[in-house]
């Protein structure tokens, strides 16, 4: 093997540090600053980590010649590490994972209204979450009871409404005839007494229809019966339900408890992180002096226990021994009394608080200032418009850099004060020591007193934890981890089997994909021209990739950027007066009240750079296609709308937990046949390790690792069908359908990715909508408790699908090929990345909302998300929808179209390629299809007029249009950071 195709151990080494700094880098944005930076396939982080390393590092390792410069296997290997792991901190997992964890039992969403302890706990595996043990078979034992008692109720509600229709409907009859046989009765009276009759009769007949039935049903006794004994048996039936809720409201409040703590965050005298990690506002004195409060802080513990054990002996201590007690108490004290000075930290404080008031007085001031400009303002005449405007702008600003100074400067008081409390807590527990120091020493070793003193020392030992004397605050901090350690493990183990079978099936289908089908990869591509894989000089000689020395890069660069940038310096408010462009392009108020208002309201064509730079890279029959259906859809939507079944695009309701509408249908029942044909062309690669001859003209390693691959894709998905068949509660049988429905999911959107570029998606299909859709959920064997624990699962793992790891491991895979990569140790940096991933995200994750309480978190994934989760679960169960608008129809269509399609274009290739049929399922299409529109465009125009030659060329004209909105997203993170301002600028469309 070639050496630069080599991977290093320093290649291994730096790809997991980056892997664990961008982990925690993207969760500290998304939760503190809103910014939510890796919500597609192409991660920023590790694409400025490429171009520090070829524009940067690489030329200086050349030039100062200290250490070897990287080879391009070495930097495309740390660019995958971080790459296929990067979504993994955000939509991929940990910011999903960790937020339905602790929902379940929030008692604030899990109440009497919302019904989850009936609809949700018995269904689901309380294993999977923070609970208590039991909660579930608890529910479950509720539910039943309860439901024996709804229906116990029922019945005797049925029996009572037929006496009660029957005794009113001889009462009608009577009255009647009495007003019959009276000759001198009012005629009024009578059409009234003949009308209550009527009526009585319907309701006797309607209540004696429902009773019959319900008799027959259960073989019940008459309905005067059921009244005179149907009281006591609702009663006990009653009792025994209040019992069983009461077992599970004991069990419910001790997890409520548990999470109530994660939502509020830990008390102000507790860590959430480990006391080695410098905390945000916290000087470099504060830091050191938590440092020193751990070295002599234990170093005083361990002298005051010794002493403690000495003085607590069961026989009288010797007179020596008890001198030694006492001089080890001194000598603790000695330790301990520097500690509880305070004389810095209250100079500190200090300097903290007239800087405070001097800010207030400034902010103070400003504020008038802006007042009065304003009022200027309106009573100004409009030549002075523009000059006040500017002012009024500047004014507002500075308001505004005064106010994240007086927030800064609170972070700062924030951490004084705590450690203000923690000198404190040293001082009152040096003074308390200092007191059974002095009572010892006038104490004989058989004095009865000497274990009372005891006593108070080992309270006075329990207090240094919260001081930071504790090397387990210092190195873990005060999250209680055992609340978590169980779900976290059992989630893990389900989520890697997960990543198992994925990584596994891309692999088996590379070859197919790649090779015989051709496929170009477009999202791997890119990182090997920007690394400089493609370059025609591979000496690695030259100092940068050819792509950073053309002058159309720097073209592309500058026009993406300044756009991107100027967008940025209005955010960031560095431009008094400035306006944001807006590269939404919405149509809506041209269509208004016009034949095409039934687009309204995704009625737009954005402009998506990235996307436009990447839809170059694409061949233009696979751009076509994706613009070409969504078009397509938009005019058979108009269609819809003109022939009466609806008024715009919400007439057709669709959502990702069971709600089709056509579009979706249509998209899904053509993923479906896609899929089956992949899985049939790929055949042979699957099941390679029970028929070996089938790859046997393959090269050994490649043989080796088909085989190995396949083992691991059956046995992972049989052991991950078990987990969650025997280890979540799910039916078997919907369980293997869902499984099913996965790996077509993994197909249609992996082949997205590998042969259209596709940045992310969202994919408004699951086996929820083909239940509902083609069987309806009010059946015995479709019921939603069936498969409660599957929605659980799926929505975790994928529902927002915007940074699905199929495609990133499918892209790595592509890399590693076009590389001649070491196959061992590519696996090696793969699962190392995605494991280290997995535990830094979460948990981060966790620290992090213990820090300051989860609702401080990002509002969609700890209140939004997990509360419609379990609400969808809950709604489900109980109501179990069927589906009104007949997309089963819609479904067996787009399967139709789709097989037409396959089958027709080996004779016509000329028909639009299949791939943005499937697409459909994707909603963010609203958002990409105008932008491919623009990539197929430039694409086709190269193609068409210029050579190979020509299109190479170009295309670094659209790689810098790629680059230049990567540097102002990266820009756009450092400037939020800096100016602790909310920048809206990334990826996530």
């Amino acid at each position: 093997m070639n050496d630069r195709a080599k991977i290093t151990v320093r290649a291994l080494l730096l790809g997991a540090l980056f892997t664990v700094f961008f982990a925690v880098v993207t969760v500290y944005f998304e939760n503190r600053k809103n910014n939510i930076f890796t919500a597609t396939q192409v991660a920023p982080l590790p694409y400025v980590l490429l171009f520090v390393m070829v524009l940067m590092l690489n030329p200086l390792c050349r030039l100062v010649r200290a250490v070897k410069p990287f080879t391009i296997t070495e930097i495309l290997v740390i660019f995958m590490m971080g790459s296929v792991s990067a979504g993994i901190s955000t939509f991929g997992l940990a910011s999903q994972v960790v937020p339905v964890i602790s929902s379940l039992f929030n008692q604030h969403w899990n109440n009497d209204q919302s019904e989850w302890d009936v609809y949700v706990e018995p269904f689901v595996n309380e294993a999977f979450f923070i609970s208590e043990p039991g909660t579930t078979a608890a529910a479950g034992e509720y539910r039943t009871s309860l439901m024996a008692l709804r229906d116990l109720q029922k019945v005797y509600d049925t029996a009572a409404n037929h006496v009660r229709c029957r005794k009113a409907l001889v009462e009608s009859e009577s009255s009647l005839h009495t007003l019959e046989v009276d000759t001198g009765a009012d005629p009024l009276a009578l059409n009234r007494a003949r009308q209550t009759l009527s009526t009585a009769r319907q309701a006797a007949e309607q209540a004696g229809k429902f009773w019959e039935a319900l008799r027959a049903a259960h073989h019940m006794q008459e309905a005067p019966d059921v009244m005179n004994s149907y009281p006591a048996r609702i009663a006990a039936q009653a009792e025994d339900m209040n019992q069983k809720k009461s077992r599970l409201v004991v069990l419910e409040n001790a997890a409520f408890e548990r999470v109530d703590v994660f939502r509020r965050g830990l008390p102000e005298s507790l860590r959430a992180f480990p006391g080695f990690i410098p905390i945000a506002g916290e000087s470099f004195s504060i830091y050191t002096g938590r440092v020193r409060r751990l070295r002599d802080g234990t170093a005083a513990y361990r002298r005051l226990h010794a002493a403690a054990v000495t003085i607590d002996a069961e026989s009288a201590p010797a007179a020596d021994a008890w001198r030694a007690a006492v001089d080890r108490i001194q000598r603790a004290l000695d330790l301990l009394q520097p500690l509880g000075r305070q004389d810095a930290l209250l100079a500190q404080k200090a300097d903290n608080d007239r800087e405070w008031e001097r800010l207030n007085r400034q902010l103070l001031g400003k504020r008038g200032d802006l007042k009065q400009a304003r009022e200027e303002r309106r009573a100004a005449p409009a030549s002075e418009f523009g000059r006040l405007d500017r002012l009024v702008s500047r004014f507002v600003a500075e308001e505004k850099d005064l106010q994240r100074d007086l927030v800064k400067l609170g972070l700062v008081r924030e951490q004084i004060q705590i450690q203000l409390t923690a000198t404190g807590m040293v001082a009152a527990t040096a003074t308390d020591i200092e007191k059974i120091r002095q009572q010892l020493a006038g104490m004989s070793p058989s004095d009865p007193a000497r274990s009372g003193a005891a006593r108070e020392l080992r309270v006075c030992l329990a207090r240094f934890a919260g001081f930071d004397a504790s090397f387990r605050r210092f190195v873990i901090g005060d999250v209680p981890w055992r609340v978590w350690a169980r779900p976290v493990l059992l989630w893990f183990v389900l989520v890697g089997l997960t990543y198992l079978v994925l990584m596994s099936f891309n692999v088996l289908i590379f070859r197919q994909w790649a090779h015989n089908e051709r496929l170009v990869y477009p999202l791997a591509e890119l990182p090997e021209i920007l690394a400089g894989h493609t370059d025609e000089d591979k000496s690695g000689l030259a100092w940068v990739p050819s792509v950073f020395r053309s002058g159309l890069f720097w073209v592309g660069f500058a026009i993406s950027a300044s756009v991107m940038g100027w967008n940025l310096l209005c955010y960031a408010q560095r431009v008094p007066g400035g306006q944001v462009l807006n590269l939404t392009n919405s149509w809506s108020s041209y269509i208004i009240n016009s034949p095409l208002q039934g687009l309204l309201p995704g009625a737009r064509s954005p402009i998506f750079f990235t996307l436009i730079g990447l839809t170059f890279l694409v061949p233009a029959k696979i751009s076509f296609s994706l613009w070409f259906f969504y078009v397509l859809y938009m005019c058979q939507l108009l269609v819809m709308v003109w022939s009466g079944y609806g008024v715009n695009e919400n007439s057709f309701p669709t959502e990702w937990w069971y709600t089709f509408n056509f579009r979706m249908a249509e998209a899904g029942g053509a993923m479906m046949v896609f899929a089956i044909v992949v899985l049939y062309k790929c055949r042979k690669y699957l099941l390679c390790c029970v028929t070996p001859a089938s790859v046997g003209d393959l090269e050994p390693p490649e043989q080796k690792e088909l085989r190995i691959s396949s083992f691991l894709f059956l046995a992972g998905s049989a052991v991950l069908i078990l987990l969650l068949w025997l280890g979540m509660g799910a039916n078997v049988y919907y369980t293997l359908f869902a499984y099913f429905v996965i790996m077509v999911l993994t197909i249609g959107l992996v082949r997205a990715v590998a042969e259209g570029g596709i940045l992310g998606f969202q994919a408004w299909v699951s086996p929820f909508h083909f239940v509902r859709s083609l069987f309806g959920m009010n059946k015995t064997w479709t019921c939603p408790s069936l498969f409660a624990p599957l929605m659980v699962f799926y929505s975790v793992m994928f529902l927002d699908l915007k940074t699905f790891i199929a495609p990133g491991m499918a892209n790595c895979i592509k890399i590693r090929d076009d590389l001649k990569m070491e196959r061992l140790r590519f696996h090696l940096a793969i699962w190392l990345a995605i494991l280290l991933a997995m535990v830094s995200a979460v948990v981060y994750h966790i620290m992090l909302a213990y820090s300051r309480g989860a609702d401080s978190m990002h509002n969609w994934f700890y209140s939004s998300f997990p509360r419609l989760l379990f609400d969808s679960v809950c709604s489900t169960t109980k109501s179990m929808p069927v589906d009104t608008a007949h997309c089963g129809w819609w479904v067996l269509a787009g399967g139709a179209v789709m097989a037409a399609l396959l089958y027709l274009r080996a004779m016509w290739f000329w028909l639009p390629h299949p791939i943005g049929l499937i697409m459909l399922v994707n909603p963010i299409m609203a958002t990409y299809w105008f932008s491919i529109l623009l990539g197929w465009l430039a694409k086709s125009l190269v193609t068409k007029y210029g050579n190979k030659d020509t299109y190479r060329h170009v295309r670094k004209l659209f790689i810098g249009l790629i680059v230049g909105e990567f540097f102002i997203v990266v820009m756009a993170l450092v400037v939020a950071y800096m100016l602790d301002v909310r920048v809206p600028i990334d990826l996530n469309r």
